[in-house]
C-alpha cells in the first residue's frame, strides 16, 4: 500500500503520542505563597460573611485551602486567577451563617500544594458592632465583605452612610489599597460621607475603612476591575492533555490521508 504524506504524518504523530511520556515528575520543596487574606491579622470588621485567600505555588500548584476560625473549619473553593499576578483566588461565601458576634477570634489559614507542603498563616481579628453603615461604590451598595465591582471609567465615587454609631463629628472614613490611603471621604451632613478617586486600569483590591475615634474598622474589602489586565495565555481544555491532542491530530491526518488516497 502506497502511503501519501498525510498518512505518513498521521502515523508518525500517533507513534509519537503513544511513546510520549505519560508521567511528569515535578520536584517542589517549597510551600505555597500566601498574599491577601480575609480575615487578616489584626483587622477589625463589623462582620465576616466571606472568606478569601490569594495564593500560588509556581512548581506544583495549589491542592486545597481551608481556614480554621476557632473550632470551625471552612473549606475554600478555587474561583479564578488574579489577571495581573500569579495569585489564585480561593473563596467561600458564609453569608448564610456569618460571624457577627462581638469579640476577638483566632484564625489559621492552611494552603497546601500538590506536593503536600503546607503554608500556615495565623492571626486574630475582632468583630466590632458599635459603628455600622452602608458603603456605596458608583451608587451600588456593597452587600458583602468581599464584593467585586466592574467599572468602565477609572474614576470611582465612594459613599458611606452611617446607620449606627456615635456622633458624626467623631467619625471619619477613607479608602485604602495595600495599606496606603487613597482618598479621605468628605462629610456631607446627616451621617453621609462621600469622595472619589481615579485609579489606573486593571484590578485593585481596596479596603473601605471607617473609624469612630476609638476603633478603626475595615467595613468591606472590594475588588475593583476596570479591565486592562494581562491577556490569559492559551491553555488546553482540562479534559485535553498534550498526549491526547497529538493522538487526535495524528488520527485526523491519517483519516484524511486515506480519503485523499481513495
Amino acid at each position: 500500500m502506497k502511503l501519501n504524506m498525510f498518512m505518513v504524518a498521521g502515523i508518525v504523530l500517533i507513534l509519537f503520542g503513544i511513546l510520549y511520556p505519560m508521567v511528569t515528575l515535578i520536584v517542589d520543596n517549597t510551600p505555597p505563597v500566601v498574599g491577601i487574606t480575609l480575615p487578616a491579622d489584626g483587622k477589625v470588621y463589623t462582620k465576616i460573611d466571606h472568606l478569601v485567600v490569594y495564593c500560588y505555588d509556581a512548581e506544583s500548584g495549589i491542592a486545597n485551602v481551608y481556614v480554621w476560625i476557632g473550632d470551625t473549619r471552612y473549606i475554600l473553593q478555587y474561583t479564578g486567577k488574579e489577571p495581573q499576578s500569579p495569585y489564585q483566588i480561593w473563596e467561600l461565601d458564609i453569608s448564610g451563617n456569618p460571624i457577627t458576634a462581638s469579640g476577638t477570634y483566632d484564625f489559621n489559614i492552611h494552603v497546601t500544594n500538590k506536593a503536600g507542603l503546607t503554608r500556615v498563616v495565623s492571626g486574630t481579628f475582632t468583630i466590632y458592632i458599635e459603628l455600622q453603615g452602608k458603603w456605596y461604590i458608583n451608587g451600588l451598595v456593597i452587600t458583602s465583605s468581599a464584593d467585586t465591582i466592574y467599572a468602565t471609567s477609572p474614576t470611582v465615587t465612594f459613599k458611606f452612610v452611617k446607620t449606627q454609631g456615635i456622633e458624626d463629628s467623631k467619625i471619619s472614613c477613607w479608602v485604602e489599597e495595600a495599606g496606603t490611603k487613597l482618598v479621605t471621604l468628605t462629610y456631607q451632613g446627616n451621617g453621609v460621607w462621600e469622595g472619589s478617586y481615579t485609579f489606573t486600569l486593571g484590578v485593585h483590591n481596596i479596603d473601605l475603612v471607617a473609624t469612630d475615634s476609638t476603633t478603626t474598622i475595615t467595613m468591606s474589602i472590594v475588588r475593583l476591575d476596570f479591565g486592562g489586565g494581562e491577556e490569559t495565555p492559551f491553555q488546553l481544555p482540562s479534559w485535553l492533555n498534550w498526549q491526547l491532542a497529538i493522538l487526535l491530530v495524528g488520527g485526523l491526518l491519517l483519516a484524511y490521508g486515506f480519503i485523499r488516497r481513495s
